[in-house]
């Protein structure tokens, strides 16, 4: 248990060390022990990016902690059986676990996890076309983040990125624009993908001087988008009013 202990007590910072401490671990004592080995390496894991899991790992934690008092762990265990499940594909019972985790967060007073579960939730309904439920959690996960501490301005820039995509999507263009120039301009980073949002909203705009400089950046960064390609096609065969029409029939076809 002490070596679960410690993976656990620096996964969250350094996943990579967690995934070390928990792989030189030969033995597991117990029930609660082999819990618990599934929850951490499931977390490192989905902490890290790593989309492709073991699936088994994740519901022999919840099967031990779905009967447990433990809410923290169970909190986690329904975090992380809704990524598993949006991972693949089963969007319906990923909300489900995704929201019993979230009844849990807002028991206690941690507001970062609030956020993020908030912005697993929203990615749900991006997944399943549904852009204004997407849209209404990404503002929710971004008044939590706000709240955080000042050291977690990546997640704040990240917040306001996500949500200039959403508000693309939904062809709400210049608060599109407004999002995306919050997260370059709070950023120290260049964010190639917000430039990517202003420019696909300012073809829509049919505003020819700003795309070409947007595109030039992204160029020199050699970001490539299939988006913009595709829609620079479209672009000088359409009016306005045509280009908008023409892409609100390719969101429906997506639908």
């Amino acid at each position: 248990m002490e070596s679960l202990r410690r993976a656990e007590s620096v996964i969250d910072e350094k996943p990579d060390s967690a995934i070390r401490i928990l792989s030189e671990i030969e033995c597991l004592s117990d029930d609660e022990e082999e819990a618990l080995y599934a929850l951490l390496y499931t977390k490192a894991l989905v902490d890290k990016g790593i989309e492709q899991i073991n699936d088994s790992l994740i519901y022999i934690a919840a099967d031990f902690y779905s009967a447990s008092e433990d809410n923290r762990r169970k909190m986690q265990t329904y975090l992380y059986l809704a990524h598993t499940k949006c991972s693949d594909g089963e969007y319906g019972p990923a909300l489900e676990d995704a929201l019993a985790a979230y009844d849990l967060a807002k028991e206690t007073d941690d507001i970062l996890k609030l956020s993020r579960i908030e912005y697993l939730i929203a990615r749900i309904y991006v997944a399943g076309f549904d852009d204004h439920e997407a849209y209404k959690w990404d503002l929710r996960a971004l008044n939590h983040t706000k709240q955080c501490a000042s050291d977690k301005i990546n997640m704040l820039v990240d917040s306001y990125e996500r949500i200039s995509e959403d508000l693309l999507r939904m062809m709400w263009i210049k608060r599109a624009i407004q999002y995306a120039d919050s997260a370059i301009i709070l950023s120290s980073e260049p964010r190639l993908h917000a430039e990517e949002v202003k420019c696909l909203a300012y073809l829509v705009m049919h505003d020819k001087p700003r795309v070409d400089s947007i595109k030039s950046i992204l160029d020199a960064a050699g970001f490539q988008s299939a988006h913009i390609d595709n829609m620079m096609k479209y672009y000088a065969d359409y009016t306005k009013d045509e280009y908008i029409a023409y892409l609100q029939t390719c969101i429906q076809e997506q639908h």
